[in-house]
C-alpha cells in the first residue's frame, strides 16, 4: 500500500535513508520508478512476487486494517524480512489521536 506515486519511498530513496526501495500497490504510477525506486502492481491480500528473505525492512503503514487476508499479509512480511530484518507497522487506533 504505498500509494499510486509512493511519495514516502520517493523520500526515502532521494534522502538516502535507503539505498533501493519496492514499494507495492495496487494501481502504481509505473512513471516514478528509477534505478534505486521500484514499483510492484500487487495485491497485499495475497503472496507478493518478492523473493523470500529478500528485504531489510518493510513498511506498512496504515494498511493491515484495509485487507481482508492480514494474517496473510503478516505472513508474507516475515517470509521476505532477511534475518534480522525490521519491520515498521502501524495502525489507526484511539491512542493515536493525540499524534494525528
Amino acid at each position: 500500500g504505498c500509494g499510486r506515486t509512493a511519495p514516502l519511498l520517493q523520500h526515502l530513496v532521494v534522502s538516502q535513508f535507503v539505498t533501493t526501495g519496492v514499494g507495492v500497490d495496487l494501481a502504481p504510477d509505473f512513471n516514478v520508478q528509477t534505478d534505486r525506486l521500484k514499483l510492484l502492481k500487487a495485491d497485499l491480500n495475497q503472496t507478493l512476487p518478492i523473493a523470500t528473505g529478500s528485504v531489510d525492512l518493510v513498511l506498512s503503514l496504515a494498511v493491515i486494517e484495509h485487507l481482508t487476508e492480514p494474517n496473510l499479509h503478516l505472513s508474507e512480511i516475515h517470509r521476505i524480512l532477511k534475518p534480522g530484518g525490521t519491520l515498521l507497522l502501524t495502525t489507526p487506533s484511539p491512542l493515536g489521536k493525540p499524534v494525528l
